[in-house]
């Protein structure tokens, strides 16, 4: 098992040593005076490197800590990764989302110029498989940890030694498939602009359909029979915020046996469906009337997802084929049905969405706040405030009893003006300036008092915010 882990951290500083020869030798050839870039090279620089010195910074690091691991506990060397989960996925999903564009331009267009530089440097690898390097690490990890596990049954491992070594396979099993499919969503050519791929959250499911589209709005008794539907076949992406709907198309030689054949695959961009304005119903149904086919009422299959941005109306009748691809997407649209509701609950009340995703009855919690804003009004009319005893400053409960805020009428018989409080002093007997001082000193008094009155409204509000967000599944 020692042997197993030590592979892990050899092969984590050889791949540092690789991302530093290119950070120390490749990159800075933009700003060598001595070296002469091709006509709008400078320009499509960024575009080939992309986020580079942010991968080696991160694996920097990453194998700093695996080698302080591997001295004090075997074993928590999957922590370190573990740690880093989060990262490694925008690390890669950034890089794989211009790794086409940084290919073309590196190995296609300007392929001489780079032969020429590696041929000087006396580079050993070319430039396609400096640009593979980062994408062959992440599918690579889950091996050595399988190799690791393997090893820790054999020696009877147990507890949270081998659940941190199964939790990091896990996570590097997902790890590829997550970039891969932002790989292959990077080739969709035509999209809008503003829309980037890795700003949709995560790929949740994809694949090619049937589909056919019909004007909206979706409507039983009008809607045509599926015999009389139009369904081509489009790659579908469903991510976190959009649905992408594409049409495939293939470009290029593939060569057999490759397995990065699936990247010559390329997608034209045909619409899109934000989540917010999404409607997802789990049949297609149609007016009896509009049907001469028999076999349509037998078609349970079909789908439908509903457009509903003010001037769109587009209704999208999908077609899976199977039971099995139906079962996948259908899963997934009400999945993410359901959270975008219970966001949208929130948004509108965040105390009671925020109940109704913990469980709690609504009408439990109407009647709770109904109950303290009686106690708050009957405790105001008596001239007391209450406050909560043993309990920290910035719970809700005490956070409800703090003090109101003055409103104008009492802050302006709360506060006299200087004038005001300078004849009265004089009356007493005072000076004209220590009138003003001691009037000063009222004003200043009071406006100590209003700002803390105003501090104390604003934590409560911040308690309460703070409480609904932690609640919120969004």
């Amino acid at each position: 098992r020692r042997h197993a882990i030590y592979e892990i951290i050899d092969s984590e500083e050889s791949y540092v040593n690789k991302l530093r020869f290119i950070a120390e030798k490749y990159i800075p050839l933009k700003d060598d005076p001595d070296v002469t870039l091709p006509p709008d090279l400078e320009e499509k620089w960024s575009i080939i490197w992309g986020n580079w010195w942010r991968l080696l910074e991160g694996h920097e690091e990453i194998l700093a800590k695996l080698k302080q691991a591997f001295e004090i506990d075997l074993d928590t060397v999957a922590n370190v990764f573990i740690a880093k989960e989060r990262h490694m996925t925008s690390w890669y999903s950034k890089y794989c989302e211009n790794h086409r564009k940084a290919q073309h331009i590196a190995c296609d267009q300007y392929r001489d110029f780079f032969e020429q530089v590696r041929q000087t440097l006396r580079d050993k690898e070319d430039m396609n498989s400096h640009l593979m390097n980062p994408v062959q690490r992440c599918m690579r990890y889950s091996l050595l940890v399988g190799t690791v596990i393997e090893k820790a049954r054999k020696d009877g491992l147990q507890g949270p030694g081998m659940a941190g070594w199964e939790r990091m396979l896990e996570i590097m099993r997902e790890l590829p498939m997550k970039t891969e499919s932002i790989m292959e969503a990077s080739r969709i050519d035509n999209l809008e602009t503003g829309i980037r791929v890795t700003s949709l959250g995560q790929v949740r499911i994809k694949g090619v359909l049937r589909l056919s589209v019909i004007n909206g709005p979706y409507d039983p008794s009008s809607n045509p029979a599926p015999s009389q539907l139009k369904f081509e076949q489009r790659k579908i992406f469903l991510f976190d915020q959009m649905m992408l709907v594409t049409e495939v198309k293939r470009s290029g030689k593939v060569k057999a046996g490759d397995q990065f054949s699936s990247m010559q695959t390329i997608y034209i961009y045909r619409s899109k469906v934000k989540m917010n304005n999404m409607r997802y119903f789990s049949s297609y149904k149609y007016s009896a009337a509009t049907s001469s086919n028999p076999a349509d009422e037998e078609d349970e299959l079909l789908f439908c997802v509903v457009d509903t941005t003010p001037g769109a109306n587009v209704v999208y009748v999908f077609d899976p084929v199977d039971t099995t691809t139906r079962t996948q997407w259908v899963v997934e649209l009400r999945q993410m049905e359901k959270q975008q509701m219970d966001f949208l609950k929130i948004l509108q009340n965040p105390v009671a969405g925020a109940s109704d995703h913990l469980g709690v009855p609504a009408e439990t919690t109407k009647k709770s706040a109904k109950d303290k804003d009686k106690g708050r009004s009957d405790s105001r009319k008596k001239g007391k405030l209450s406050f909560v005893t043993g309990k920290s400053r910035k719970s809700r409960a005490e956070t409800e009893a703090l003090p109101r805020p003055q409103s104008s009428r009492e802050r302006k018989n709360s506060c006299p003006d200087a004038e005001a409080a300078a004849a009265a002093a004089a009356a007493a007997g005072g000076t004209g300036d220590d009138a003003l001082d001691r009037s000063n000193k009222e004003l200043k008094k009071v406006h100590s008092e209003m700002a803390s009155s105003c501090n104390y409204d604003q934590e409560a509000a911040q308690a309460v915010a703070s409480a609904s967000l932690r609640r919120s599944p969004a």
